[in-house]
């Protein structure tokens, strides 16, 4: 037997303010459960939005180092290769 009834079989709660706790209690708990949802969501959407920014950066890096690599090096350029060191 919980509490709940035991104050009430004891006469030192009345049915209807049980009532109202129960359904206050209830409703505390529906609340709680729906802001983690909406947090849960928030969270996922954030997220989202920065792996997308993560790769639009990824993907401008790869453009911006694609050109450099592409560029054709300068005819009267001389290429100096390093001397080991024997």
């Amino acid at each position: 037997m919980s509490l709940r009834d035991e104050l009430l079989k004891a006469g030192l709660v009345s049915p209807d303010k049980a009532k109202k706790l129960d359904s206050d209690t209830r409703k505390q708990d529906h609340q709680r459960k729906k802001s983690k949802a909406l947090a849960a969501e928030e969270a996922a959407r954030q997220a989202e939005a920065r792996r997308q920014a993560e790769a639009e950066a990824a993907a401008s890096a790869s453009r911006t180092v694609g050109s450099i690599s592409s560029a054709k090096p300068r005819k009267n350029s001389v290429n100096w290769s390093p001397v080991p060191i024997s």
